[in-house]
């Protein structure tokens, strides 16, 4: 299948040899289907058999921690959750209190140990310094540490904002009392509308965005791809040919993108967004890669992206919002596949991280075979039509 897929996609693909990919594409899903039920059977009877993957810090590891940062010999730390979900970061809220009794509610995010190809927190401290001086809200970050020798990894220290999540990347969980197209069509529209290049970071306000860079990534992309598949996926092998294919359509326009957003990562206070977190995949890209992002939870993306341009955001092309659809599902699918292969080869035996890692590559893989099959049955492998604005 794998050679059958490199041999087409290699070639001028003409109408029949598209037809050729979703046939393809039909006959090698049943295949992750069954898998998926059958790690289901086996998570239901292994989750109890676990061990946690990486330790929290203890109170006195805390104390230690907040001593030196604050100068405060008589500061104490007290732990107060961990948040759950992820498999990159590890989050901690904790609060400081001072030799003179006042509370700092603060959070501690900390690279783990085996997120090989994840940014580190200290990429995402810059950044989130940076936009702390923009509209865009953020958690206010107060301290990093970068030396791996006093908590095992570096990490972050921010100030913790009031709110909380009000569901996941798929969507609400509750009812809101605010309007999410509104919401979101206004946050991104104060993210892509930062000039990247006033922000004075380097590795964003001095690199370029273009047909080069993009096909670069996606180049990197499938060589991850080929080093962690313990089988090939026909969506993943035709996905990343059509990306890399097609990377044209993203091509030319350049902002700071999140690379995340969606209710899991939005922290919500009183009906208004109260902070956008989780910041490890930020980058400089084309906004229409959040803009599909959002949309796959949003039950009127039109309306969306109506606020979004009309709180100052620039309307996206329909090539570039299906190419970042195509994208998002891709990179998703390609972090369940990593995070399988590090469970496999040993790097961590925490089997209740399973269900996110195999979550995001059953509901991705899912929604790319279906997705995929769509674009090569109306367009064909390369999308070639005029520019047109997208409208939902």
């Amino acid at each position: 299948m794998a050679q059958a897929v490199r041999r087409i996609t290699a070639a001028q693909v003409d109408t029949d040899a598209a037809k050729e990919l979703v046939a393809i594409l039909r006959a090698d899903s049943r295949f992750y289907r069954e898998d998926a039920a059958a790690f289901k059977a086996l998570l239901a009877t292994a989750l109890g058999e676990s061990e946690q993957i990486f330790e929290l810090p203890d109170e006195g590891q805390l104390t230690a921690i907040v001593k030196s940062w604050t100068g405060d010999d008589k500061a104490r730390a007290r732990i107060v959750d961990q948040a759950v979900g992820g498999y990159s970061k590890q989050t901690v809220f904790f609060d400081c209190i001072a030799g003179n009794g006042a509370v700092e509610h603060l959070v501690m995010r900390r690279d783990l140990p085996f997120a090989e190809g994840r940014s580190s927190v200290i990429d995402e401290y810059a950044v989130l310094k940076a936009v702390f001086q923009t509209k865009v809200p953020v958690a206010e970050p107060l301290y990093l540490e970068r030396n791996p020798a006093v908590l095992q990894t570096p990490f972050l220290i921010s100030r913790r904002v009031p709110g909380r999540l009000m569901g996941n990347s798929l969507g609400l969980k509750e009812k809101p009392d605010f309007q999410p197209p509104e919401a979101l069509g206004t946050l991104l529209a104060q993210l892509h509308t930062i000039d990247v290049s006033t922000l004075a970071l380097p590795g964003f306000s001095d690199v370029p965005f273009d047909l080069h860079t993009q096909r670069l990534r996606i180049e990197q992309w499938i060589d991850i791809y080929r080093a962690n598949a313990d089988l090939p996926a026909a969506a993943l092998e035709i996905g990343l040919a059509w990306l890399l294919e097609n990377s044209h359509l993203i091509a030319g326009e350049r902002a700071l993108v999140h690379g995340d957003v969606g209710y899991h990562n939005i922290l919500f206070h009183q009906g208004k967004v109260a902070a956008l977190v989780d910041w490890e995949l930020v980058r400089v890209g084309n906004p229409a890669e959040d803009l599909a992002y959002v949309g796959f939870c949003m039950d009127a993306p039109a309306e969306f992206i109506d606020c979004y341009v009309a709180a100052g955001g620039r309307r996206p092309t329909e090539g570039a919002m299906t190419y970042c659809q195509v994208f998002g599902n891709v990179r998703n699918a390609l972090y369940g596949v990593v995070g399988m292969r590090q469970f496999n080869d040993g790097r961590h035996d925490d089997v209740s991280m399973l269900p996110i890692i195999l979550h995001s590559y059953w509901a991705y893989m899912g929604a790319l075979d279906e997705y995929l099959g769509r674009i090569l049955e109306t367009r064909g492998f390369r999308w070639a039509e005029p520019v047109t604005e997208f409208r939902g």
